[in-house]
């Protein structure tokens, strides 16, 4: 009988070595691992009640035609608690129930200082590699459509991916505005990935379990129009345990670490990873608007610094910006994009840019070979060739690195 994916370990999912080593595994592992995966380490829902309150309030604004000033307010309020918040300090503080901001390495260095008890006293072991053909890293890039706006915008975004040979996924909203079928066809036509950004953008989807079941059929209604195989959540609203029942077969409301969004929090994983029957993809850099709106930057300093430490990681960059007014797509943002891209471009052969679904495929493929536990040195696959590779764990001052040896 075949092994189910959930009796593979967390651990041995992330790093992929044989089935008789997981018996060296920690007996704390998988408990350690969800807690962060699963986001149990701090109380997820408890922003969803504040959450809800303000949704009634800009209703509320909206008959009484108030709601352009109140958002102005909003937003500068926000802009002004960004900044105080990253000039204090305080988010790079050791704290148990809310992740460091712009990079936490918690989880990674815990994954590794598990492996490391899993390699004992061997001097390496084989595992099977993250990525297709040995590709070091991985760069997955998203669009979250939130207007009419943005709808009409997204042949920005997209000349300027293709025009370094990148291919992202476009979230569209599916109750808000018109979606005209051949727009997505031409999205899916050029190469592009067609997703769902929630039902009607209006924050309300995951507050109460009742109208989200009732919003669900729509949702797999349109999934199947579209041909659409992978879900946001707007605003990354979330409740995990809901997320596992999306007619999907990946999502990425989730993200590493981020105390700016309306439910701050995150997984902490630079990795894909199952949740239930779907791949979770989380957003690993700092979304569009936080960067260049929020805080002000004009430079590409913070996406290429956290970049780089995802890539000493073998992992996986994952970045979600917006073609709405206000965001990327903006005439004084679109250069710092395109740089953005030339700069990834840089790094050729080692670098992977999946679609988000090409991504959930490959890893629910490499999935299936663990179960299969084949000790071939390849496996040949509709995306490339899996490899096995020879890592140990090393020590480069006080933190965990893999190595991979020749």
């Amino acid at each position: 009988m075949p092994t189910s994916p959930e009796s593979i370990s967390r651990l041995r999912e992330f790093f992929g070595y044989a089935a008789p080593l997981e018996s060296e595994a920690p007996e704390e592992a998988e408990e350690q691992l969800n807690l962060f995966l699963r986001e149990a380490y701090h109380d997820v829902e408890a922003p969803l009640e504040s959450l809800r309150r303000f949704y009634k309030v800009k209703k509320a604004l909206h008959r009484a035609r108030l709601e352009n000033f109140t958002r102005r307010v909003f937003w500068s309020l926000r802009r002004w608690r960004a900044r105080r918040l990253v000039r204090s300090g305080e988010l790079q503080q050791p704290d148990p129930h809310r992740p460091a901001w712009p990079v936490d390495d918690t989880l990674e260095q815990l994954k590794l200082q598990m492996l490391e008890r899993v390699i004992g006293d061997r001097e390496s072991i084989e595992i099977l590699w993250f990525w297709p053909d040995g590709k070091r890293w991985v760069l997955v890039l998203t669009h979250d459509v939130e207007s009419a706006r943005g709808l009409e915008r997204i042949h920005r975004l997209m000349e300027v991916e293709e025009r370094y040979g990148f291919r992202s996924s476009f979230n569209l909203v599916p109750f808000k505005y018109e979606v005209p079928e051949a727009l997505v066809q031409e999205i899916r036509g050029r190469g592009f990935e067609v997703g769902i950004h929630g039902y009607n953008h209006d924050g309300l989807l995951f507050m109460d379990e009742a109208e989200f079941a009732r919003r669900l059929p729509a949702i797999r209604e349109v999934a199947q129009r579209w041909n659409a195989r992978g879900f946001r959540s707007p605003s990354t609203l979330r409740r995990i345990g809901w997320l596992e029942r999306l007619p999907v077969e990946w999502d990425s409301s989730c993200f590493d670490t981020d105390p700016f969004e309306p439910q701050p929090g995150g997984v902490l994983s630079w990795f894909p990873y199952r949740l239930g029957p779907l791949v979770e993809l989380p957003i690993t850099l700092p979304q569009d608007h936080l960067v260049f709106r929020l805080l002000g930057h004009r430079d590409l300093h913070l996406w290429q610094s956290k970049a780089r430490k995802i890539r000493e990681a073998f992992g996986m960059v994952l970045l979600n910006v917006h073609p709405d007014p206000g965001y990327m797509a903006d005439d004084d943002l679109l250069p710092l994009y395109e740089a953005f891209l030339a700069w990834m471009k840089d790094f050729g052969d080692e670098l992977w840019n999946p679609r988000p679904l090409d991504l959930a495929r490959w890893w629910n493929h490499r999935l299936d070979l663990l179960r299969k536990s084949v000790q071939d040195k390849r496996f040949h696959t509709p995306w490339g060739t899996a490899l096995q590779r020879r890592v140990r764990v090393t020590q480069v001052g006080e933190k965990r690195k893999l190595e991979v040896l020749p």
